[in-house]
């Protein structure tokens, strides 16, 4: 089966319901060869949390679900390098910490256009982008990954999230980046003076 994995707080904002209703329009043989964890331990609740519930409840009984309410960071991180794609289907996501440590672990990520960090996304990580909101085409791309996880393509999405990884998110991707800002700040690589 593919394993699909969306990590994250259940509220309008993460789109957990497009999710939902993308793997509503599959077709049975397809959901019969999925499994679906959910990560979403969080005190964090908006007003669609309780019908966001429901939906999580209902798709159980079309499809194998398994629910974490609340993991320690090291137990997410393991469950998140088991599964085949995570999923962001976020409505607005600044910066998807989540997808770097997909990205890390090794497992490709399934984003909406809306996620801040598909900026970092290489040119083959960008076929795993769709547009926020638009459910049947998350459905269309659910039902690619099947392929893609059994072509050289998938090696090359989960080589290429460690890369970016590596190359923007580290502790040292971080203080080198920081360091630049300061440097170009105090003039020192352009023509601004700052007193």
């Amino acid at each position: 089966p593919l394993r699909l994995i969306m990590v994250g707080a259940l509220s309008f904002i993460k789109g957990q319901d497009i999710f939902a209703d993308a793997i509503y329009k599959l077709p049975k043989e397809v959901t019969d060869n999925i499994n679906i964890i959910f990560c979403y331990g969080s005190d964090e609740k908006d007003n669609s949390y309780d019908t966001l519930v429901e939906i999580m409840d209902n798709l159980s009984k079309y499809i194998s679900v398994k629910v974490f309410d609340s993991l320690p960071h090291d137990e997410m991180l393991s469950l998140i390098s088991t599964a085949d794609f995570l999923i962001v289907s976020s409505r607005q996501e600044t910066m998807s910490a989540v997808t770097a440590e997909a990205w890390m672990t090794g497992t490709p990520a399934v984003l909406s256009d809306a996620c801040g960090i598909s900026y970092y996304a290489k040119e083959e990580m960008r076929k795993l982008i769709y547009h926020t909101g638009k459910s049947t085409e998350l459905t269309s791309m659910i039902e690619k990954c099947f392929d893609i996880r059994d072509s050289d393509l998938y090696e090359e999405l989960t080589t290429s999230g460690r890369e970016v990884y590596t190359e923007n998110f580290t502790h040292e991707a971080f203080e080198r980046n920081v360091l630049r800002e300061i440097e170009l700040a105090s003039g020192k690589n352009n023509h601004c003076i700052i007193p």
